[in-house]
């Protein structure tokens, strides 16, 4: 009588310990998940910063091309002016217009730059969340899996006097 009492003691015993094992385990999936996806929300927060930190550059450069335009185009007349030509001259308008047709190449390369640097970072950060979300996802599915079939029975059938 005795041995089985034992037995029974070391089952459960040993059945205790597999669920105390199964929910610490079950624990570390829901944390590491956890992590998942708060890392998640800091890529899509860090997306987002960068976003406005290359608007802001490109908004920069485009005020600093209108700048040197603006500026170009006060020196050149000072100086057609100098030599005595009227601004309504042929030669005059063509540079003017040949000045400002650059600023606006530059403008629209500044435009497009933008556009090419917003979306490869979106599409990085989109990736990088996307991987992240679906190892939480595994590591959510883990947990919810919890105490296995196989593992249950194996215990109890050590508690009830199975090697």
């Amino acid at each position: 009588m005795g041995s089985i009492v034992d037995n029974m003691g070391k089952g459960i015993n040993s059945l205790l310990k597999t669920l105390e094992q199964q929910r610490h385990t079950e624990d570390s999936y829901r944390k590491s998940a956890r992590a998942d996806e708060y890392q998640a929300a800091v890529v899509i927060q860090g997306a987002y910063d960068q976003n406005g930190y290359l608007l802001q550059s490109a908004a920069e450069k485009a005020r600093q091309v209108y700048q040197n335009y603006l500026q170009n185009t006060a020196n050149q007349r000072a100086q057609v002016a100098a030599l005595g030509l009227n601004s309504q001259s042929a030669t005059v308008q063509n540079i003017l217009k040949n000045n400002r047709f650059q600023v606006l190449l530059d403008e629209q390369n500044i435009a497009v730059n933008l556009q090419n640097n917003v979306l490869e970072n979106n599409i990085q950060a989109a990736q990088q969340v996307r991987a992240l979300k679906e190892l939480a996802a595994t590591k959510r599915r883990a947990e919810r899996k919890g105490l296995s079939g196989w593992k249950l029975g194996t215990t109890l059938f050590s508690w009830f006097g199975g090697n």
